[in-house]
């Protein structure tokens, strides 16, 4: 149960993220192709490393940004102790700073 629900909330994540950066999500919507962690696009041109600290040093939010090839990444880690409130303040964060 707490795993569905760790799901439904990076299911959430990954869905805001995408609308919010206007880029295809990286797995097919519905899918189990993750369950408690997962990916969701940049755009090409945020400096991801300028992006990772403002998001902590003005939000206090820790996340992994990586690149593969030339595609940006933002990588979501949901655990029992998360909730959608946290996942708010991200994109809260990512709306002001992209």
């Amino acid at each position: 149960e707490v795993q569905h629900e760790c799901h439904e909330v990076l299911q959430y994540a990954l869905d805001e993220i995408c609308k919010l950066v206007n880029l295809p999500a990286i797995y097919p919507v519905g899918g189990d192709f993750f369950s408690q962690m997962g990916v969701a696009p940049l755009p090409s041109d945020v400096d991801i490393i300028l992006l990772k600290r403002l998001l902590y040093d003005r939000f206090k939010v820790e996340v992994p940004l990586t690149s593969l090839g030339n595609n940006k990444l933002i990588r979501i880690s949901v655990q029992c102790y998360n909730s959608v409130a946290d996942i708010d303040v991200l994109l809260g964060a990512l709306r002001q700073l992209i």
